[in-house]
């Protein structure tokens, strides 16, 4: 009760393109109390697995927003962002947020705006699928709003990252992961052309000095 009011409230500053709700798993416990983004590019729930308490009810400008339950300012998103279809599932809320941050909006995170999330009802976390697309649109998003070296570092690493997987973990999670760079490198020259074609107002260090955290052990965006 009072999702959608206290959701709508917080669109309403002109610098505001994007209102994140809490999204708690049904025993309670956090979902996302907004996203983070760690150092190295990968995309985490803030909060996930916690108890819902104080720490998390404090509203606060997040990095990005979690699609699962998120209000967008229409007018915003037309001048600052896209949604690329090509994402299909995991990540595109990160994207489209960072472009947002990268056009000079700002995304919220509203406390007040709760929702029970099934988390990762669509593939399973940790699954095959699930790897495949998280590992791909990670890579994409990165490509499209991080700085050069934080890109350039995400897809070299990649292949090294994935002979570990082989060898450590799965090698039919490595194969996926193998599958997932394959996409991801047919899908290059649009990344780096619509990297090139959204307006900036602010520069891509700026973003990731205010808003990179540390990785915190929480799950990776879904």
């Amino acid at each position: 009760p009072g999702w959608l009011a206290a959701l709508l409230e917080a669109l309403g500053p002109a610098e505001v393109a994007a209102a994140a709700s809490k999204l708690v798993l049904p025993d309670g416990r956090i979902n996302s109390a907004g996203g983070v983004v760690s150092p190295a590019g990968y995309g985490h729930d803030r909060g996930f697995g916690q108890p819902d308490d104080v720490r998390y009810d404090t509203p606060a400008e997040i990095m990005d927003g979690c699609g699962a339950a998120l209000a967008l300012e229409t007018a915003a998103v037309l001048e600052g962002g896209v949604i690329d279809l090509r994402f299909g599932l995991y990540y595109e809320d990160v994207d489209l947020s960072w472009q947002l941050g990268l056009a000079g909006y700002s995304v919220r995170y509203v406390p007040g705006a709760v929702v029970v999330h099934q988390h990762s009802a669509s593939t399973g976390a940790g699954s095959l699928l699930h790897t495949y697309y998280t590992e791909r649109n990670r890579l994409a998003t990165l490509t499209v709003c991080a700085s050069a070296g934080l890109a350039l570092r995400a897809v070299a690493r990649y292949p090294l990252t994935t002979v570990s997987v082989a060898l450590f973990e799965s090698p039919a999670k490595a194969r996926r992961r193998v599958l997932a760079y394959l996409s991801y490198l047919g899908w290059l020259p649009a990344l780096l052309r619509r990297r090139h074609s959204f307006p900036r107002r602010v520069a891509r260090r700026d973003i990731e000095q205010r808003f990179l955290t540390p990785d915190t052990g929480d799950r990776s965006v879904s």
